[in-house]
């Protein structure tokens, strides 16, 4: 109770005096309680990338071969408080695929190969309420790039 209150005076006043007149996972820079890096929201209680968490409806198309779509989810959930975990039946097979949060709403993803599998490059951008578009990029071995974009919706 006591901390809602500082908040409350902080904020009317809109500066603090002391690191502990702001919430956990915040510290003070020139009087304003600012998010610690893996922290959003208005007190800072909420990781950078839980809004990327949860199951996804996906549709894919390919910019390669005969153009189509397909349907599938995938499964993005917490790996570290920097990282996530994407994995998908439809997509390699289930193989986990570690992304590192860079923002609220990027996640970029080193290279990566599945067992099996050609090496990949991607990235995840939260566009707005529910919706997030992945866009991979299968390497070939001439060093070309054979892009497929997923759009996420819940």
């Amino acid at each position: 109770m006591r901390l809602y209150v500082q908040l409350l005076l902080c904020l009317i006043i809109s500066s603090c005096g002391s690191d502990d007149e702001c919430p956990e996972n915040a510290r003070l820079i020139n009087g304003n309680c600012i998010c610690d890096i893996h922290y959003e929201g208005e007190f800072c209680d909420e990781e950078r990338g839980f809004k990327f968490w949860g199951t996804w409806n996906a549709k894919r198309r390919c910019n390669f071969g005969p153009q189509f779509f397909i349907d599938s989810s995938f499964n993005i959930s917490s790996r570290a408080i920097d990282s996530i975990v994407i994995q998908s039946g439809n997509l390699f097979f289930n193989y986990p695929i570690v992304g590192r949060i860079q923002s609220s709403t990027l996640i970029g993803f080193n290279y990566f190969q599945p067992p099996m599998s050609s090496i990949f490059d991607a990235r995840m951008d939260y566009v707005g309420l529910d919706s997030i578009v992945f866009q991979v990029d299968e390497v070939t071995t001439s060093g070309g790039m054979w892009p497929c974009t997923f759009i996420l919706t819940k």
